[in-house]
């Protein structure tokens, strides 16, 4: 008989190239079912990031020349725990819809509520690799590679191996922070080559939104002149919500019992 309880697995399971593309679809499938919550999710998701920004970047203003770096490293940090939060929320969220077809606004806040110390955790460590990463490859590196922001791609990937399955094991499943970004790591490492393909569909998905928009406000700013760059908002948003919704996909095809189709 099959399985109809959704359960964590002991192990990630292998999954295969194909499922790259697999992980994207449902995403946007997700996406379709309610798309205009997810797009308003994503909106003050955007707002209340820019109003941390804008509140650290005010009080740096105001502090010595000295104190800067200081600044700059509170600020991304105050990032990355924001961040942090607001992802655990879309993916209580994503599963709320996923598993019971429920979708309400008030989740995207469920980190703060129900898992404030372990996603507060979670963050800090995050953090914390960000920080020795960085420190790492600018000792290591050509000046070359430094000047030319080739360090930023080399850094993204490791982070991205810590981070993407980590949140979903600690909402979805309360699996300790340090541990959840080992499983993270060595479902990345197990699931490279899905995890590839993924990663080039996203290139191409964002390089014709990014050749179509443009193609059109060369066409309407003629007419509507620099208000027309704000028609392509909503479209920005609904690719940002699916990419977040991407999280919970892969999780679910890597982790658990009942992959999504």
């Amino acid at each position: 008989m099959e399985e109809l309880e959704l359960h964590l697995a002991d192990m990630p399971n292998k999954c295969s190239a194909g499922d790259g593309l697999t992980w994207v679809r449902a995403a946007w499938g997700l996406f379709k079912r309610r798309w205009g919550t997810w797009m308003l999710m994503v909106l003050v998701m955007f707002l209340l990031t820019a109003l941390s920004s804008a509140v650290w970047s005010f009080w740096a203003m105001s502090m010595s020349p000295q104190a800067m770096p200081v600044m700059l490293f509170l600020s991304s940090s105050a990032g990355t725990l924001l961040g942090t939060f607001l992802a655990g929320g879309m993916l209580v969220a994503a599963a709320s819809l996923a598993e019971e077809d429920d979708l309400r606004f008030i989740y995207l806040f469920a980190g703060f509520q129900y898992k404030f110390m372990p996603l507060l955790v979670l963050g800090v460590l995050l953090m914390l690799l960000s920080l020795l990463l960085s420190l790492l490859l600018l000792a290591l590196l050509p000046e070359s590679w430094l000047r030319g922001g080739v360090w930023l791609l080399i850094y993204a990937w490791p982070m991205w191996f810590c981070g993407v399955f980590a949140v979903s094991l600690v909402v979805l499943h309360d699996v300790a922070p340090h541990r959840a970004i080992g499983m993270s790591i060595r479902a990345c490492l197990r699931n490279w080559l899905p995890i590839l393909v993924s990663g080039f569909v996203w290139l191409l998905l964002v390089l014709g939104v990014s050749i179509v928009m443009i193609l059109l406000s060369v066409g309407l700013g003629a007419v509507l002149g620099k208000a027309a760059g704000l028609l392509f908002f909503p479209v920005v948003l609904a690719l940002l919500a699916v990419m977040l919704l991407f999280n919970y996909t892969c999780y679910r095809n890597v982790w658990t019992n009942l992959p999504m189709q």
